[in-house]
This record gives structure tokens, C-alpha cells and sequence, in this order.
């Protein structure tokens, strides 16, 4: 999944969240990817936040209690084995289906893809 956020820049609250657009024809992609096994379904992505600390944020839905996690490249191109682990999605409150990442190195990334995996 790519979710589009044009114009958004660094010191945007939330997706696009600030009229501050002076990056010209910048902006930002989030790719979101998951692989499938027997009991996980397609990814509900539920939330996209830049926090005020500068920190990303995604919410997804998915099965509850499956194990979930997040992998990060600048270079979406990248075969698998090369991309960073970031280490689980929480599931939030538990048993609820509802995950959530916050990405805390994402304040010195200017391009970041991220990648969802169960298993």
C-alpha cells in the first residue's frame, strides 16, 4: 500500500497537517507492504502522524494477537534482506486487532519506506 502525502514536510504535525509547503514540490510516500500468511489478512492501515517530536507514527488493523514487524530503507528497491528492522508493531490495547509503530529515528530520515511483516 502507498499512501501519498504531498507537500508534506519535516515540520508537519500529521500528514500534510501544517500549510507550511515552502519545499517547493516536496513531499513524502508512505509504502506499506505486508507479507500474508493463514491467519493474517490485508492490512487496514488506520492512522498516519508526524508527532511534534518529529517522530512517525501508523496505526494498522489486522488479526489479534499475531506478532508484527516493522522494517525501514531509504531505497524502497532494496531486497528485502537489506532493509533495517525496527523492531515489533504493539498491539493496542491488547487483543484489539489495532497495531501501532513509532518510528523515533524518522526525524533524521528525509525519505523513509517502511515495511509490515508477520512471520
Amino acid at each position: 500500500m502507498v499512501v501519498g502525502a504531498p507537500f508534506e514536510d519535516g515540520s508537519a504535525t500529521g500528514v500534510n497537517g501544517m500549510v507550511d509547503e515552502s519545499a517547493g514540490g516536496a513531499g513524502a510516500a508512505y509504502i506499506f507492504t505486508g507479507i500474508a500468511g493463514p491467519e493474517v489478512t490485508p492490512f487496514a492501515l488506520a492512522s498516519l502522524a508526524r508527532l511534534g517530536n518529529g517522530s512517525f507514527q501508523f496505526g494498522f488493523t489486522n488479526g489479534t494477537g499475531l506478532p508484527f514487524t516493522v522494517l525501514t530503507s531509504t531505497n524502497v528497491a532494496l531486497p528485502l534482506n537489506l532493509w533495517s528492522n525496527l523492531g515489533p508493531a504493539v498491539e493496542t490495547p491488547v487483543s484489539s486487532g489495532q497495531y501501532q509503530f513509532t518510528d523515533p529515528q524518522a526525524t533524521s530520515n528525509l525519505i523513509r519506506f517502511y515495511r509490515v511483516s508477520s512471520p
